[in-house]
């Protein structure tokens, strides 16, 4: 392996940012960013590799009407507004508000786990809302013309898992 590193207990190698990966074989993995942006952990000995981005520091323009919890598409314009199901021009949202620095420009998250949340049932389903702009609904949209995006599942009764893919709509026709 090129570039530098440290050696930790359990044969965890802590690869600095910058560094070139040759082939670790039998070994815990961890390479971090200096900034966070990017951790890649890859454990040879679970055959698992859990892969993080943080694009949190994205800031995108987005209407003034859009709220922390809105699930937004991007527009024509490239302005972030909030998703829709009843049209195809409102669809699909690619991201879920997380804050909002200015009115006029929020950040956005596609996969992470919203905690502190009340009266969300495990396994229960959530999609984009075909009546209220940005909202998430738990029923199904199944009338023609709807555009249908699981967007988040209940973990418990205060978590929800917001996993948002583009890629994943149903055109009801």
């Amino acid at each position: 392996m090129a570039g530098p590193r440290s050696n930790t207990p359990g044969g965890l190698q802590r690869v600095k940012a910058g560094s070139n990966i040759v082939n670790v074989v039998g070994k815990q993995l961890e390479l971090e960013s200096s900034d966070d942006s990017v951790a890649i952990i890859a454990n040879d000995t679970d055959k698992k590799i859990d892969l993080r981005v943080n694009a949190t520091d994205a800031i995108f323009d987005c209407d003034t009407n859009v709220d922390v919890g809105d699930a937004v598409f991007t527009s024509s314009g490239g302005v972030l507004r909030k998703a829709k199901a009843d049209s195809i021009t409102t669809m699909p949202a690619i991201g879920y508000v997380t804050d909002k620095p200015t009115s006029s420009t929020c950040k956005i998250e596609m996969i992470f786990m919203e905690e502190g949340l009340t009266g969300i049932s495990n396994n229960q389903k959530y999609f984009v809302s075909p009546t209220v702009a940005g909202e998430l609904t738990t029923s199904v949209p199944i009338a023609p013309g709807y555009i249908m995006q699981m967007v988040g599942i209940g973990v418990d009764g205060t978590k929800r898992l917001i996993n948002i893919n583009p890629a994943n709509i149903v055109i009801r026709s």
